[in-house]
């Protein structure tokens, strides 16, 4: 079946994206279609996706759209009533008051939060006035300029699917339903283990692609008024550079590249966004606590902020402990601290960074993020901290990140391990370096909870997507 007079289009508003369906093997899959980008990305993302995969992307630049103030209004109301019924659904608060912690509103902006959480709170106890909100902000975007453009757009360029990689911005919901309106099919992606119970997906799609079955699951319960049958397990490519042989550097000549210590173990410390306020002040327990092992015993730690972060709060850690601290960037775009992921973009380089630290380090080390599954993917042990700091104790609170959802997901297994105080630094990390085979013994477990163990995401997705695009009219 020729399929090469198909036009699939991608809707890639953000680095992440970028990294997990530009850079992984999709578009190789979607090859002989005619492969159309919507997008605002920058020249060297898309030289370097024509380079790696050898095609012509049909390129098509979005305007930039900003919200009205009865948009936004309308968009925060949807989200939290959304988050409140969810709380009930899953019998766990944190569900809504997670997205409050994201913002951490101050002045106006907290009487103005108090304002949109209770109307929320009135609105969430009925999903059909939670649909009715969803419509009305619809019909505002629909009646936005941006939504005329793109419908414009959409009638020259007659793409025949779209995939968009993120379910959440403003802009995807636009574009959706410009789509809708002409009939094209679209598709969206469920990117990450934690989005469905922290976040709302925007747009509404004819088809929704997760992780896993459990992934599916969470869609019956947060989503009810989507049919399941709208929701296609196809495995997730983020995690599929992890077996791409090709990547792999050998030990000594990663080495020698960043200067490491080859004879020693390596303990990769992994930063998050500014979301999590302390991870310097833990690091730097850490790096104190090793210090005081004897130089023989001593693991190397390898310091790997957060892409998106840009603040210093790093600044002078790797001076400070010099003789066993390597501090290695991301290597994506830089940028000023209050830029985020849709602003800074990774360079392919980063994807093989990445895969060779998570290759060759013995442990990481942060607070909740996924790279604990990066890990398990090496059948590697993750290590969570998890004791209190005095910083930022006016909105950030560790026991209450770990009260949410998506870290039920650990319950009952012996997935990760945890640093429950800073006298245990030293004993934790030393199980993880001396016996990983006998610590988090379930780690795997937990793995194929979250993604199913699917091996060929990206060929999955690319069958759904020409599917769709064979059917369309």
């Amino acid at each position: 079946m020729t399929l090469n007079y198909k036009n699939v289009f991608l809707f890639v508003p953000d680095g992440i994206g970028v990294r997990n369906y530009l850079y992984s093997d999709l578009i190789k899959y979607l090859q002989p279609a005619q492969i159309g980008m919507l997008h605002n990305l920058p020249a060297f993302v898309l030289e370097t996706v024509e380079q790696l995969h050898g095609v012509n992307l049909h390129e098509h630049r979005l305007p930039k759209f900003s919200e009205s103030k009865w948009q936004r209004i309308l968009r925060e109301i949807a989200a939290f009533s959304r988050l409140m019924r969810n709380s009930r659904v899953r019998k766990n608060h944190r569900i809504w008051k997670s997205l409050l912690l994201v913002k951490n509103p101050t002045g106006f902006e907290w009487c103005y939060y108090q304002l949109v959480i209770l109307a929320a709170r009135i609105c969430s106890y009925n999903i059909k006035t939670i649909k009715g909100i969803d419509t009305l902000l619809d019909n505002s975007y629909g009646k936005s300029k941006a939504a005329k453009v793109y419908k414009q757009l959409l009638q020259q360029t007659k793409p025949d699917v779209i995939l968009c990689t993120h379910q959440r911005v403003p802009s995807a919901a636009i574009m959706a339903l410009a789509a809708n309106q002409l009939h094209i099919p679209v598709v969206t992606a469920i990117f990450s283990w934690d989005n469905l119970p922290k976040s709302r997906i925007t747009l509404r799609a004819d088809a929704y692609i997760v992780w896993s079955s459990y992934m599916k699951q969470e869609m019956a319960w947060y989503y009810p008024e989507i049919p399941q049958e709208k929701v296609i397990i196809t495995g997730t490519p983020q995690f599929e550079c992890y077996t791409k042989t090709s990547l792999y550097q050998e030990r000594v000549s990663f080495a020698n590249e960043w200067s490491l210590p080859a004879e020693k173990q390596w303990v990769l410390l992994s930063g998050n966004d500014m979301s999590s306020p302390n991870d310097q002040y833990y690091f730097e327990d850490i790096a104190e606590a090793i210090q005081e092992m004897p130089e023989a015993k001593r693991p190397h730690l390898i310091l790997r902020r957060a892409p998106v972060d840009a603040s210093g709060r790093f600044d002078g850690f790797a001076d400070r402990y010099k003789d066993f601290v390597t501090c290695i960037d991301p290597l994506w775009t830089k940028g000023s601290a209050d830029k985020g992921w849709f602003e800074i973009l990774p360079s392919y380089s980063d994807v093989a960074l990445l895969t060779n630290l998570c290759l060759h380090c013995d442990l990481v080390v942060n607070i909740g993020s996924t790279m604990g599954l990066d890990f398990a993917h090496f059948n590697k042990p993750a290590v969570y901290i998890n004791y209190p700091k005095p910083y930022n104790a006016d909105w950030y609170d560790i026991e209450f990140i770990y009260g949410l959802e998506h870290f039920r997901t650990l319950d009952g297994l012996d997935a990760v391990l945890w640093i429950k105080s800073k006298s245990d630094i030293v004993q934790v990390i030393q199980a993880g370096l001396n016996t990983p085979g006998a610590v988090a013994t379930q780690r795997n477990e937990w793995k194929r909870k979250l993604t199913d163990d699917i091996p060929n995401a990206s060929e999955n997705i690319s069958n759904l997507l020409l599917q769709l695009a064979h059917k369309h009219e």
